[in-house]
């Protein structure tokens, strides 16, 4: 049973790959034992401060006090205090960069990382051989977004110490958000051979993995972060029931129109290009979910590999053929390769200017990729030219949910309902938007009926299972969880 919590601020935590912020890794510089929260590391792995600081002979005994001192502090969460006493020691002796890149990582912590970048850039300039001194700087350069910057300081602290577990994991995540997915993969694999149970590059390395389409990979990557800190399947689930977790794997459309059916009637089309979640297999028919869950005909959908080559030959025979690139992109982008699918929507949007098919799936390439910008302006551009498709507003709905703008989101789901009171995922979505806002009548009312219409639906059964476990309610909660297992038995390790 895990409290309510807001699920984009943890998304945002340190241990991203898209946001390896400073703050949020542990100097290994710092004395061990730093308390342990989803946004931070842990105590570093590698020794503590004297080992790898700067040789005592260049340090004054008593700014050395003073910098144990201000460690202390900082750990107990006074970084005000702890700054002081770093300044106390830098003024006893500037020329220990010990307590410049100290002072510099308590600067950080309080987001002034202008100044925390001029004191770990002193505490380079102080001490040049200083594996830590780099690796240092190199979280404040990722803070800033100056991951280039990042990459090179993270380089120049392996290059002093090649064993530098730490420095190859959060270089990981400056190549991952620079689009170096191959580079990224490879030191994160180097993290886990010096250092295997390094949890924050489990759970970074598990979120590439889903961008790259890998969902079993970072499903195992997930279950080592809960066996190493089960205190994280909280974050696990909130990542899952946001969203950001894929339920089953990925088929796209290949024809112009396929027909989703329930008990022999038609309930719901997808068009070309659409990525469905398949849910399993029955003969010639494939049971799925896009707004409404079905079954379609075999021959109308294929796993992405298979899809980007049906396509390819398409636009080889076709060339002028838009919706065949949008749908080829749509298909890189679940692929993870967002330099490619954005490409072909592009190509798309150049062939239909007036197509908002195109510029909805480039806005979910966006989505998946992490610029939300491009997204929202390009599900405002889908909407401008067809304001009657519901599933443009669940689209940018789970954008504002990703920005925590929940009276946003609301407000999209009510329009996609409005257009289309069957479509289920919108109920489940707005019920998540709901619980996040603390309405409680509300999100159950939303869960509810979300379910009435699609039984199946996993997130919302796990949602509802949260809900009720705050409630107190065990029996519900295991039942739903239950039920959810049973879909998705890949997701047990969530348990509650």
């Amino acid at each position: 049973m895990f409290p309510r919590r807001v699920f984009a601020s943890i998304v945002k935590a340190a241990m991203s790959v898209f946001a390896a912020g400073c703050s949020s890794h542990v100097d290994p510089a710092a004395s061990t034992g730093a308390p342990k929260n989803p946004g931070t590391p842990g105590p570093a792995s590698i020794a503590g401060s004297r080992a790898r600081s700067p040789k005592m002979s260049r340090q004054n005994e008593s700014a050395q006090r003073y910098i144990d001192r201000g460690n202390q502090k900082e750990q107990s969460g006074d970084l005000a205090g702890a700054i002081s006493e770093f300044t106390t020691a830098i003024e006893i002796d500037p020329t220990n960069a010990l307590a410049w890149s100290r002072r510099g990582n308590a600067f950080a912590a309080l987001r002034q990382t202008d100044r925390a970048l001029a004191d770990c850039s002193k505490a380079v300039e102080l001490n040049p051989s200083w594996a830590i001194g780099w690796y240092n700087r190199g979280n404040i350069d990722s803070a800033l977004g100056q991951h280039d910057k990042a990459i090179a300081d993270f380089s120049k602290a392996i290059e002093l110490e090649p064993d530098f577990a730490w420095a190859w994991g959060n270089r990981a995540a400056s190549r991952a958000y620079n689009g170096d997915r191959d580079g990224a993969m490879s030191d994160w694999n180097r993290t886990f051979e010096l250092d295997p149970g390094n949890l924050p590059a489990h759970y970074n390395r598990g979120k590439l993995r889903i961008a790259r389409g890998d969902v079993h990979g970072a499903i195992a990557d997930f279950r080592k972060v809960a066996e190493l800190d089960p205190g994280l399947k909280d974050e696990l689930r909130l990542r899952l029931l946001s969203g950001q977790l894929p339920i089953g794997d990925s088929i796209v459309v290949i024809a112009d129109r396929a027909s989703i059916k329930a008990e022999g009637q038609v309930i719901d089309t997808a068009m070309r290009g659409t990525a469905l979640l398949l849910r399993g297999e029955t003969g010639d028919q494939l049971q799925v979910r896009y707004r409404r869950a079905g079954m379609i005909d075999r021959t109308d959908a294929m796993p992405l590999e298979q899809a980007i080559a049906h396509f390819a030959e398409v636009i080889r025979r076709q060339p002028e053929d838009g919706g065949a690139y949008g749908a080829r992109g749509n298909a890189w982008a679940f692929k993870g390769n967002f330099e490619k699918a954005v490409a072909d929507h592009e190509q798309a949007i150049r062939l239909g200017p007036q197509d908002p098919l195109a510029y909805q799936k480039r806005g979910i390439a966006y989505g998946l990729k992490g610029d939300r910008d491009k997204a929202l302006a390009d599900f405002n551009q889908a909407i401008r030219l067809d304001p009657k498709d519901a599933s443009l507003f669940l689209d940018r709905a789970r954008i504002w949910m990703d920005l925590e703008k929940y009276d946003n989101a609301i407000t999209d789901y009510n329009e996609a309902l409005r257009l289309d009171p069957q479509y289920a995922p919108a109920y489940g979505y707005r019920g998540a938007a709901w619980d996040l806002k603390g309405d409680d009548a509300r999100a159950l009312t939303d869960f509810n009926e979300a379910l009435r219409l699609d039984p199946k639906d996993v997130v919302t059964l796990l949602n509802r299972a949260s809900f009720w476990g705050r409630k107190g309610e065990k029996e519900k909660m295991i039942r739903d969880f239950n039920e959810a297992v049973r879909l998705e038995p890949k997701y047990r390790f969530l348990g509650f």
